[in-house]
């Protein structure tokens, strides 16, 4: 495997993640959008994209060490 190719690659990943969260919060603050459960939605997409940037993050850490 290439390490720079994969590491060029991650760091997009964390790009499209980044803007996924800039689209959930403008989703967040739109009127149709509020009601029951969808805080609740927001959050568990919230989560999910904490928990692969992490992943990316952790990923990266271990490709520099090599």
């Amino acid at each position: 495997m290439d390490t720079g190719y994969s590491l060029a690659v991650s760091k997009r990943c964390l790009n499209w993640i980044n803007e996924a969260f800039a689209a959930l919060q403008e989703l967040g603050m739109l009127p149709e959008f509020k009601g029951v459960g969808r805080e609740e939605l927001l959050n568990n997409w919230r989560k999910a994209l904490f928990a692969l940037r992490d992943g990316i993050v952790d990923f990266r850490r271990e490709l520099q060490k090599n």
